[in-house]
């Protein structure tokens, strides 16, 4: 014990899984009363650190809402040790880490990782946070507009809202009442007029609430314990300790007559239907080892026959079912229902809370089962048995925040949420009793009531649409004499649980230094197989990747829609299995694409491939019979479609992107326009075709057997044969591949839309380099890693032009590129014009790195590419990643650092005067914008829709700035319509850009240079697909291999 320690427990001491051998954990307290978990893991080559402080946003002074979240921004700009705003983050980001931040009512985390022979020095800058802030005047003034970026960001998100909404209707006294995102308003006009200074309240509450026995902290390095300890002692034994600085229980805002049997009506943002049911139920954290929240929640969030989700889809009342419970950092609990309803489904929720009632009913009637929780007890243990490593940054925040709570011995903190070793009948018992009418509140999210409610309210903050009432008594009676009904019941026995118990010693071997890649194993005209043994992880886990290639998919977005929608009928006709498969560690899912769609298993190796086949011959065999069922599906799939154009706005701009740079990629809007003509018909229509031309491609890996392998692959060929007559594809529909568009040398293209509901702007800046090499994507890797935290400091923190930015490598079909991303309340021309003189700077900032900032940035790097997955999953997702590219270039990130290791400054800066600079010869510039949704007063009649064409593409020409454009106000004069410009007369006269017609296709403006310089192409276009109809596509990615099976 040293003199700056109290307490102590060794790594002998914790429960750990025999499956973490490479871990070594130590506990101390600082005689300060900070909590830390120290983590020494020889072979890591990222080191991570968490500081969790038990204060938030509850307590936030009534004059300076959002108070403890502006805190949190502040201290990463500048301390007294470190008085540059941006040492922090540029340390950080040199050496190839992350970091981040996040507030919530009772606790505030900070968290970082970096390349682990840098952990020192990080742990540095990192506990001055926690010593020495500066909180200085400037940056006190800039970060309030980050915040209130990151506000907008949020506002039209139904998380937020939701979550703001429920806790505004509490009582006004209670903490949980406070907007703790604060926001320009609050951060300055509030304060203002209650005569606050900002800084002065920052301190005040810093000093009050940072204290360090408050503080919980967890540090992962290659270093030894004993050296961890010291550099722990070193740098945080002088945290401050406030003697009367207490964490704030908070007490359940939600109990009371004013709070339950009530029925609340929300407006959501996107269309859903939402029945959401809330219990005030009594605190089980303090018994994580008996988990009663969880055989409860298990057993109505059960899929299975029985189950009540099953009884309701029945009625094509209910689509999904989820429930769980919400402990968060609080000192009470809330169980949830949640339900997504059908359209049938909302005029019958009272008749679904029935249900429910029923199923609780029975469950009490029932009484807890010992049989169901040695299920759940058997599945814990093989989950802890064979856990697999955390990544050091989630291992980090995680423990830093179980720390806090002191009815968890410290030894457990690695098993917690995996016990189940003491089974109570009494609290379980007493869960259930709490599930009653007179205890819920009754949530129900529907846009519908937008134009039904008849006395709606909004909150102040998100402007959320809502109203109160009391549950009709009627109903409440009728729930509380319902009677049983037989087909709900408790679930049969899982046949997907293991028979035996995992064993207590693993095979004794050692992972290979340089582990193989995935062989060909088996190749027919139908079938692909990639096999790898596992040779790192030694755990009983496999992971089976599936991609069925269906050319037609690509030919028209209707057949996209009809193989999403047998994809999601599938899944609901295989529920049972895949939710059994699933509670017993075999996770499955579907994923959809432009040109086919995939099925992925992955977890327990003992039945899966009894799994895959019992799926892969149902899907051989499933005709879709019900229309009743399809039309909810399709109904369910409109409005995600609907809902997918009110993303945030940076979001919807890196999706134009995918648009416009790939060939037969559908728009959203496309879909839109299509799925009605998708109707029960021609989907029964399209299943067979779907399947009977087609190409599947396997990934087997892990803890299973290539003649398993094998086998399985053959019996998937023999059932599409059989069942849906599939034939080999023709060479031309192989050939049928994504690829990317070739933009022009020495151009500049602009192409933008107005959001339909985001109140601010996103811009997205492409800069094309070209085909993917091994030595060109480590270039383009280095460039980014260099610009990447200098243009957050100019673009972000030094202009204040947004919160969400992006400086980063954009790869698709083989194709490479820069990708710069801003979200933001300015205007995209000045986010552009931020772009541009940032880039202006970058030979600047490349020049004055010295070798050995060079070096780092390339060992973080490096770092990164080299570092080794944690899980058999991950390392599964590489190879998977390469097969669905079709370059199978298994060992890129080794090729990539061995290129690293050589490139120089020298050819950072040609590679910025070759494709980056203006004017540079292979200057391929692509910007993809988002405009603001039209204010309410502003809107528009159909008939003057043009005008807002005309005004978006106003706002688009001032983008770019090319020293020859002629005034942005006239944009018109000295520019020509191109020549293809779909308009409905033959001649249109060209005048300002605001009285431009709809349906100009786009202006072109040619520039002659002086000197050598060849004509400057200058191009705001309004229709993506006649842009890539005139220009040319990249071939096809090429394989990296041949296809002999070894």
């Amino acid at each position: 014990m040293t003199p700056n320690t109290l307490k102590l427990v060794d790594s002998e001491e914790f429960l750990k899984s025999t499956n973490d051998t490479d871990r070594h954990y130590r506990f101390i307290q600082l005689t300060n009363g900070l909590k830390v978990l120290l983590v020494s893991d020889l072979a890591t080559k990222t080191a991570a650190a968490s500081l969790s402080v038990a204060t938030g946003g509850s307590r936030d002074p009534a004059t300076v809402p959002g108070l403890a979240h502006f805190l949190e921004h502040m201290l990463f700009l500048g301390t007294e040790r470190y008085p540059n705003e941006r040492d922090y983050s540029n340390y950080i980001t040199c050496h190839g880490g992350s970091y981040n931040a996040s507030t919530y009512y009772n606790d505030t985390n900070y968290y970082f990782s970096i390349s682990s022979e840098h952990l020192k020095g990080a742990l540095d800058r990192f506990s001055a946070f926690f010593t020495c802030p500066l909180f200085t005047e400037s940056c006190t003034e800039r970060e309030m507009n980050a915040v209130h970026e990151e506000f907008q960001k949020n506002l039209l998100n139904d998380l937020f809202r939701e979550n703001r909404l429920f806790y505004s209707l509490v009582s006004a006294d209670h903490p949980l009442n406070k907007f703790i995102s604060g926001n320009k308003h609050t951060l300055t006009d509030v304060p203002k007029s209650h005569g606050v200074n900002v800084r002065e309240e920052l301190f005040n509450f810093y000093s009050t609430h940072y204290s360090s026995h408050l503080m919980t902290l967890t540090i992962v390095g290659k270093e030894s314990l004993d050296d961890l300890q010291s550099m722990t002692q070193e740098y945080f034994s002088d945290v401050k300790r406030n003697e009367t600085a207490e964490v704030l229980k908070l007490s359940s805002p939600f109990e009371g007559p004013s709070q339950v049997m009530k029925e609340i009506h929300v407006v959501p943002m996107r269309d859903k239907r939402i029945l959401e049911l809330s219990f005030n139920v009594p605190y089980t954290l303090s018994h994580y080892r008996s988990s009663p929240d969880y055989y409860v929640s298990h057993l109505i969030g059960h899929e299975g026959c029985g189950s009540l989700l099953r009884y309701l889809q029945q009625s094509n009342w209910v689509l999904s079912l989820m429930s769980y419970n919400d402990n968060n950092d609080y000192a009470f609990e809330t169980f949830f229902v949640s339900m997504e309803l059908t359209d049938e489904g909302l005029e019958h929720m009272y008749d679904i809370v029935t249900a429910f009632f029923q199923y609780v009913k029975m469950m009490r009637e029932e009484g807890p089962q010992i049989r169901i929780y040695e299920e759940l007890k058997k599945m814990a243990e093989w989950s802890f048995r064979y856990k697999e490593k955390a990544s050091e940054a989630a291992l980090a925040s995680r423990c830093s925040k179980l720390l806090h709570y002191d009815f968890i011995p410290v030894e457990h903190v690695l098993k917690f949420g995996l016990f189940y070793d003491q089974f109570d009948k009494e609290l379980i018992e007493e869960y259930v009793k709490c599930l009653t009418p007179q205890n819920m509140r009754m949530i129900v999210k529907a846009k519908k009531f937008e134009k039904t409610e008849v006395d709606l309210q909004t909150e102040h903050y998100f402007g959320t649409k809502y109203s109160v009432k009391d549950v009709p008594q009627e109903w409440v009676e009728k729930w509380e004499q319902c009677e049983l009904v037989s087909e709900l019941y408790l679930p049969e026995p899982n046949p997907f649980i293991p028979d035996n118990s995992p064993p207590d010693q693993l095979d004794d071997k050692l992972p290979a230094e340089e582990p193989s890649v995935p062989e060909l194993a088996y190749n027919s005209e139908l079938c692909r197989l990639w096999y790898k043994q596992d040779d790192r992880f030694f755990v009983p886990k496999a992971v089976f990747e599936l991609v069925f290639r269906i050319p037609m998919m690509l030919w028209h977005p209707r057949y996209n829609i009809l193989a999403n929608l047998f994809i999601r009928l599938l899944q609901n006709d295989l529920q049972q299995l895949i939710y059994e498969a699933e509670l017993a560690g075999i996770s499955s899912g579907a994923a959809h694409w432009q040109n086919g769609f995939e099925l992925t298993f992955k977890g327990l190796s003992e039945k899966m491939v009894l799994l895959v086949k019992t799926v892969v011959d149902q899907m051989c065999s499933f005709n879709p019979a019900d229309e009743e069922k399809f039309n909810s599906y399709k109904d369910l799939y409109e409005r995600s479609l609907q809902n997918a154009l009110l993303a945030e706005p940076f979001k919807l701009a890196s999706s134009l992107a995918n648009l416009a740079l790939l060939s037969n990629f559908y728009s959203v809007e496309d879909m839109l326009c299509t799925i009605s003509r998708c109707n029960f018909e021609a989907l029964q229509l399209f299943v067979p075709q779907m399947l009977s031309c087609v190409h599947v491609e396997i990934l087997a890996h892990g803890n299973v057997k290539k003649e398993e392998a094998i086998e399985l692959c053959q019996y998937l060929e023999d059932t599409l044969k059989t069942k849906r007559n599939s034939k080999q594809l023709l060479m031309s529909e192989k050939l049928f591949r994504l690829r990317c568009i070739q933009i022009p040398d020495k151009s500049e293209i602009i192409y933008g839309e107005r959001s339909i509901a985001q109140p601010t702007h996103a811009l997205c800046t492409y800069l094309q380099v070209g085909p993917q090499t091994d030595r060109s994507s480590a270039l383009v890797d280095l460039y980014c890693q260099i610009c990447s935290d200098p243009f957050t400091a100019q673009v972000r923190t030094q202009k204040q032009l947004g919160y969400v930015i992006f400086f980063n490598s954009k790869r698709v079909a083989g194709i490479q590129g820069l990708f710069l991303l801003l979200q933001s309340s300015s205007p995209v021309h000045v986010c552009d014009a931020a772009f541009e003189q940032f880039l202006e700077c970058v030979p600047s900032i490349i020049e004055k790195l010295s070798e050995e900032e060079l070096a780092d940035f390339k060992k973080g790097l490096e770092k990164m590419y080299l570092e080794r997955p944690k899980k058999l999953s991950q390392e599964a997702y590489r190879y998977w990643s390469e097969i669905l590219s079709g370059s199978y270039h298994f060992k890129r990130y080794s090729s990539f650092a061995e290129e690293l290791r050589t490139l120089s400054k020298q050819e950072l800066i040609e590679f910025h005067n070759r494709h980056v600079a203006k004017g540079a010869p292979h200057r391929r510039k692509l910007s993809l914008a988002y405009l603001p949704a039209l204010k309410e007063s502003e809107s528009l009649p159909e008939e003057d829709e043009k005008k807002d064409v005309g005004a978006v593409f106003a706002e688009l020409a001032k983008c770019g700035s090319p020293d020859w454009l002629p005034n942005g106000a006239q944009i018109g004069v000295q520019m020509e319509l191109c020549s293809e410009s779909n308009v409905d007369s033959g001649e249109t006269e060209i005048g300002p850009a605001g009285d431009l017609p709809s349906k100009v296709n786009g202006l072109s403006l040619e520039h002659e240079s002086s000197g050598d310089k060849k004509n400057e192409i200058f191009e705001v276009v309004t229709c993506l697909d006649r842009l890539k109809s005139k220009l040319s596509f990249y071939p096809v990615t090429q394989p990296r291999l041949d296809f002999e099976v070894k």
